[in-house]
């Protein structure tokens, strides 16, 4: 097991950015910020510091002559926005880049690593770039746009494609927008995961999906409210206020099946009226009786 990362190194008088593969044995020791005297270590043919079970690794000061502009940069590359630039940069040159996302392959595991490509588009160009690690795990969809910072240029075989490094960050840029309504129709599915909303198919990730649909079981009549960005859910919640108006829309509709029309009520009250006055005349007639 191994790990990549990147240094400067005084064989260049700290003014270049070289790349390092450290042996499991050193991974918990080498971090990033700290300084290092190297002993027994193998340099390969493009410049790789590779550090080895054998190598010595001892902690040190700060060099008081390293660049912090270098560093700077490094951390912070300079944003790619036109991606057709990407094909004349240098390999390794290390940037970070933005644009709408046209396609996401599934995660590609081997023995000791897992990456995923994602395709990115301007509209004029495409680049892939490849997440590795962790970052393959990332929920990412087509058609939402994106910003990848700290990634580096990889040239294999003429093509030149992106690579993640231990400090790239993917983050969504999609303006966000409101929605709410009845869910008309969901896909449990893991790979696809979404509802039919206004006659809109929007993706949500698993747990959006158990809180609304608890066991994985479609219920009708839910309503629901969130925001998106473009086709994907950021928030989704259902809309209490909405269910319990139309509970109350039912309720009155009950009653108003119940209730009778406004002649039958006329015709009872005088039905009423009218037995009323008889048992008023009877009870006169009966005092009439009783003093003759």
């Amino acid at each position: 097991m191994f790990g990549t990362g990147f240094a400067l190194s005084s064989a260049s008088s700290f003014k270049t950015v070289i790349s390092i593969v450290v042996n499991e044995k050193h991974l918990q020791t080498i971090r990033e910020g700290m300084s290092f005297i190297l002993l027994k270590f193998a340099t390969l043919q493009d410049g790789t510091v590779k550090i080895g079970q054998n190598t010595v690794v001892m902690h040190t000061k700060r060099p008081s002559t390293m660049d912090e502009n270098v560093v700077r940069k490094f951390t912070n590359p300079p944003m790619v926005d036109e991606l057709g630039r990407i094909a004349s940069l240098d390999n390794k040159m290390r940037v970070s880049v933005k644009g709408e996302v046209s396609n996401v392959s599934g995660i590609i595991e081997t023995n000791e690593t897992k990456r995923k490509i994602v395709t990115l588009s301007d509209g004029n160009a495409t680049v892939d770039v490849k997440l590795w690690g962790e970052l393959a795990s990332l929920r990412i969809f087509s058609g939402s746009v994106v910003e990848i910072s700290c990634v580096h240029v990889d040239l294999y075989q003429g093509r030149r494609s992106l690579n993640s490094s231990a400090s790239t960050k993917v983050k969504n840029i999609d303006v966000e927008d409101e929605f709410s309504g009845v869910i008309d129709g969901v896909s449990f599915d893991e790979s696809n995961t979404s509802i039919l909303i206004n006659d809109e198919m929007l993706s949500c990730s698993t747990e959006q999906l158990s809180d609304i649909f608890p066991g994985g079981v479609f219920a009708e009549n839910k309503h629901v409210k969130g925001r998106k960005r473009r086709s994907v859910i950021t928030v989704l919640e259902e809309d209490v206020v909405a269910m319990v108006a139309e509970d109350v829309d039912k309720m009155v509709a009950v009653v108003g099946e119940d209730k009778l029309p406004e002649d039958e009520l006329l015709g009872e009250d005088k039905e009423e009226k009218d037995i009323d006055n008889e048992a008023e005349v009877v009870t006169e007639d009966i005092d009439n009786l009783l003093f003759k």
